[in-house]
């Protein structure tokens, strides 16, 4: 699916677009530089990636398998790091207790 751009007048900084899916079109806004503006028509496409089952959940752009796993990979190592920072102080405390009472 592709997008159309536009520059909303009296708005900098601010490029609109709208795309159409499953029957609904979904309209939103994105941050642009001075630069941009410069690149942007009316009509200007650009492909976005949203759920079929929630066309308001989109991306810009293409998302391949590459990008997928790389953020499933960032997020599982995010939480590993957690337990491991937050986890293993409290075993050691909790395993302390145990020895104190015993």
């Amino acid at each position: 699916t592709t997008i159309d751009l536009h520059v909303p007048p009296g708005d900098p900084g601010r490029v609109g677009f709208a795309f159409r899916a499953g029957g609904r079109v979904v309209v939103g806004q994105l941050s642009a530089t001075q630069a941009d503006y410069g690149l942007v028509r009316m009509g200007v496409r650009l492909p976005v990636t949203y759920l079929p089952a929630d066309p308001a959940t989109y991306r810009l752009g293409s998302v391949n398998g590459f990008d997928l796993l790389f953020s499933i990979l960032s997020l599982l190592l995010g939480v590993a790091s957690c337990l491991v920072w937050f986890g293993l102080p409290l075993l050691f405390l909790e395993s302390g207790r145990r020895a104190v009472r015993r």
